[in-house]
């Protein structure tokens, strides 16, 4: 396989040489912020999160979010406090929209984020104006107090499992202790406010927003139209800054805590060439337990796609994970349907009931298909649910009586599109398995599929998108960005009991082959190997009873890990999401433990197909059944240790 050497350090971190945003930390009084692109992210007490982010945002009538651009930018900088002045545009087709923000932060600790923006233009729009975002960690389970705009209170509480409805509605104000003996505050000023929780489609937050969704919606705004907003935040209460220090890193393995590894499978894909043997092998070689393809009974070329789909999967000798999409004329084609599926030789593993035109499958659908798909497969799982997000499962559960399985996919992006928020989603891939459970009690639990982009809209008004689960191009597939992403990902998902990952081959998968055409979307060179690969290939060494092993981490926005292992051996993965050196101590870890590394630059000199196994080990240093690693950014470590 080619390696990409000539290619630039910031391309094989990111999957791009654009720069990163550039970050600053500001100080009001015992606040911390970090300001970004115009936001404020991590306001912190000490080592406590009160708020994960302040932002405003425009969004068009299919919620597609439009960037905004900063065109001019002022910050005043002093010992305990700050400001920060801005114009910024919005523009996007016939949208423009131009905004004033004044963001001050003063010596109490109290922060004001004010908005004057003006319509250039007449459009359509979902929202205009302030989001604040909600740590789960800080807050999950507390109670909060809303204040009404009429000076009514309530008591109520952030969700602990994922409320699929809004839990707070109608805020002038609110407050919660994020931590004993502190109180933090929100104003809200210029709209009504309510709070949603986010990860009903994996953003690791509660986000309280602009304009209640009762209210009708899209809006047409027009030429001229003005909107102010303005919210303060202010924390009081015994204000403690904790000397520990926020740069030390600590994984610590609980060997007596485990779950079986989930099964894992591979999306498929019709945009595939003539594979190499090379390709066919190396797909083989990941052992993955199940293939998904998609069969769309409503698409006149469903035979022709359904036999690429059976050829491929042959090919890859992957049992089928069937995913069925009805359409109203499914009587008359569901001998043709399975007379292709039997006559083709593959192994049907689960099939997922779904209906064309529906957020989740309808009862109607279950109970008809069923008992016919249970007689032709009676060793497949059935299950039903949905090919959009946890939301519309949660908004709208399906009747599991007969079915093995309930079923969602996961992406990072409905929401925000930038490194960071991404590594953010991965603590709340954990809570959908939770809810899922809660909801559906004693029903295998699919996520199916993840993948870094979006495959579709499900909540768009226009019908501009294709539906046809082919999710668009992100250059961090290809890169060691998506490794750490997707390493927290099967460690947050452990509970599961499928999981379908991305696509086995082309620019949304493993392998992009040298069969393929060069795109402009992927700067890697045909034949490359994505680095992704290697955790994959890594855990098909394992055989027998695989579990994976809790583990905990004290910086998750900092790095993942993943501890994993057989009846002989066990393997430790380690993968930072920083883009500076980082040092993790991690125990217990004993002597029989063995070490390698790889990085960027490694990625340059080291071939396929076992970039690992060709590394140099690197001696640990033990004391105490502990040991420190030093990962260069976004840097992936594996630590074996025979048993």
């Amino acid at each position: 396989m080619q390696t990409p050497s000539i290619l630039s350090e910031n391309t094989l971190l990111y999957g791009t040489d654009a720069p990163l945003p550039a970050q600053r930390l500001l100080v009001a009084g015992p606040m911390t912020v970090t300001y970004e692109n115009g936001a404020l992210r991590y306001l912190r007490i000490g080592g406590t999160e009160a708020v994960r982010m302040i932002y405003s945002a425009v969004r068009d009538q299919n919620w597609d979010i439009i960037e905004p651009e900063i065109r001019e930018e002022l910050i005043e900088e002093r010992e305990d406090s700050f400001s920060v002045k801005l114009k910024v545009a919005y523009e996007k087709g016939n949208i423009h929209f131009l905004a004033d923000y004044v963001i001050t932060g003063t010596a109490d600790g109290s922060i004001r984020f004010a908005m004057d923006g003006e319509c250039m233009s007449a459009f359509l729009k979902n929202r205009i104006g302030f989001c604040v975002l909600h740590p789960i960690a800080s807050c999950a389970g507390k109670m909060c107090t809303i204040t009404e705009p009429d000076g009514e209170t309530k008591q109520l509480e952030f969700p602990s499992l994922i409320s699929p409805r809004q839990p707070f509605t109608n805020i002038k104000t609110m407050s919660w202790s994020p931590e004993e003996g502190l109180t933090a505050s929100l104003k809200f000023d210029g709209d009504i406010f309510e709070t949603e929780d986010q990860r009903n489609w994996t953003d690791a937050s509660y986000k309280t927003y602009c304009t209640p969704l009762e209210k009708p919606f899209p809006v047409n705004v027009v030429a001229g139209q003005k909107f102010r907003q303005i919210i303060d935040f202010e924390i009081t209460g015994k204000i403690e800054i904790s000397d520990a220090r926020q740069d030390i890193y600590r994984l610590f393995i609980n060997h007596d805590q485990t779950t079986p590894l989930p099964e894992i499978g591979v999306g498929g894909s019709l945009d595939i060439p003539d594979l190499l043997d090379k390709d066919i092998l190396e797909i083989r070689s990941l052992n993955f337990k199940h293939y998904r393809i998609d069969v769309k009974l409503a698409h006149d070329d469903w035979e022709k796609r359904l036999r690429i789909s059976l050829s491929t999967a042959s090919t890859f000798s992957i049992p089928l994970f069937i995913a069925l999409h009805t359409g109203g004329v499914e009587n008359e084609y569901f001998s043709k349907f399975t007379d292709l599926v039997q006559t083709s030789g593959c192994k049907v593993s689960a099939i997922l009931l779904l209906q064309a035109g529906s957020k989740t499958t309808p009862a109607e659908v279950i109970i008809r298909w069923y008992p016919m798909l249970k007689r032709t497969f009676p060793q497949a799982k059935i299950g039903a649910g949905t090919d959009a997000y946890f939301a519309e499962l949660n908004r709208a559960p399906v009747n599991t009586e007969n079915l093995d399985f309930v079923s969602f996919s996961i992406n990072p992006q409905v929401h925000a599109f930038d490194h960071q928020s991404l590594i953010e989603s991965i603590d709340a891939q954990t809570d959908t398995i939770k809810s899922a459970k809660a909801i559906f009690p004693g029903k295998l639990v699919a996520v199916s599929p993840v993948t870094l982009k979006p495959r579709f809209n499900p909540n768009a008004i226009e019908t501009g998108g294709s539906i046809e689960n082919q999710p668009g191009t992100d250059p961090r597939q290809a890169s060691l960005f998506a490794v750490g992403w997707t390493l927290g990902s099967i460690n947050a998902l452990a509970e599961a009991d499928y999981i379908t990952y991305y696509q086995a081959t082309g620019p949304c998968g493993f392998i992009h082959s040298e069969n393929a055409p060069q795109t402009s979307s992927l700067p890697f060179p045909s034949g490359y190997c994505f680095p992704m690969l290697m955790i994959f290939k890594l855990l098909a060494q394992l055989k027998g009873n695989i579990q994976v092993k809790k583990v905990t981490n004290n910086n998750p926005l900092s790095f993942s890990a993943l501890v994993v292992g057989d009846e002989s051996e066990e393997i430790m993965l380690i993968a930072s999401h920083k883009n500076v050196s980082i040092i993790i101590e991690v125990s217990p870890v004993n002597d029989k433990s063995s070490c390698k590394y790889l990085n960027a630059n490694m990625l340059r000199h080291l071939d396929w197909p076992d970039r690992f196994e060709n590394a140099s080990a690197i001696a640990l240093s033990i004391t105490d059944n502990t040991t420190s690693v030093t990962l260069d950014p976004l840097a992936l470590v594996l630590i074996k240790r025979a048993k």
